[in-house]
């Protein structure tokens, strides 16, 4: 096998609950799913021991030795002693949104390196060593993310729901937005085992009514227009923000009621608005 092509798919929190602090980390109780939005990686087998990285689609702006996808090909190849790698990057997800782009392309490489060299190994200890939600990202699915996100609990659920996807040019990062949630010290009810209870029991009105995220009042903080897009979605459904911002998800019970929204909400936020549904097989 010379050359391998995955899918790194991005994922969404439908309730995120901050939990504590360990250390220097804030913990959390999240309920996390994959979506059918992802980059496109191309990974060709090399002679060598170099790695390569080339990216198209949505481009970021830092150095290719500072992008998560060669930080995990390199640790790969170190810790299995394989040949190099060229990666060819397709970023499709909105970067800095809470969609976890940097940790599925983490998760995407890895895979990836594994079917290319036929390495049988865990990879799930270089995954939480780059990012936090990335060992979620190599099984993906339903889970309940717990700690620092990196203790994962893979959730027996199939319901499919349908998505759009409200992104905004400005990032948030997480940590400036843990830092402004600190500032401003406010209590939250935890409420992540009760929807995931709602959604088992196939309550699924009541289950998106009870979308949530204890950072949003922080992101907002940082970047008001998450208030002003989360209203539009909300106007013709169940929405709520992801991870620490700036993308929004309107959430459906059907296609229908998505493509319904879409057509009216196209008119205002044009492409920034992205169709999706969740998915439970990433593999």
């Amino acid at each position: 096998m010379k050359k391998v092509k995955v899918n790194a798919y991005a994922k969404i929190n439908l309730i995120l609950d901050v939990t504590g602090v360990e250390g220097k980390f804030h913990t959390l109780k999240s309920l996390v799913c994959s979506i059918d939005l992802a980059d496109k990686i191309t990974l060709i087998k090399r002679e060598d021991g170099q790695i390569n990285l080339k990216e198209k689609g949505i481009i970021t702006d830092c150095d290719f030795h500072d992008n998560n996808a060669y930080r995990a090909a390199q640790m790969f190849v170190k810790q299995y002693k394989t040949n190099g790698v060229d990666i060819i990057l397709d970023k499709r997800i909105p970067l800095g949104g809470g969609l976890g782009g940097s940790s599925a392309d983490i998760a995407g490489v890895l895979k990836g390196l594994k079917r290319l060299y036929g390495v049988q190994g865990d990879v799930g200890e270089i995954a939480d060593k780059l990012g936090s939600d990335a060992r979620f990202m190599l099984n993906g699915g339903y889970a309940l993310m717990e700690g620092r996100g990196d203790k994962i609990t893979s959730l027996n659920i199939t319901k499919q729901f349908y998505l759009l996807i409200l992104s905004h040019p400005q990032q948030v990062t997480a940590k400036e937005c843990y830092g402004e949630y600190d500032k401003q010290n406010k209590t939250y009810l935890v409420s992540c085992d009760k929807a995931i209870a709602l959604l088992r029991h196939g309550e699924y009105k009541a289950f998106l009514s009870s979308l949530k995220n204890d950072l949003y009042s922080a992101s907002v903080k940082i970047c008001p227009r998450i208030e002003f897009n989360l209203y539009d979605l909300k106007e013709v459904g169940s929405a709520v923000m992801t991870g620490s911002g700036s993308a929004v998800v309107g959430v459906y019970l059907t296609k229908k009621q998505r493509d319904f929204a879409y057509k009216h909400l196209k008119k205002i936020h044009g492409d920034r608005l992205i169709k999706a549904k969740t998915i439970t097989n990433i593999n």
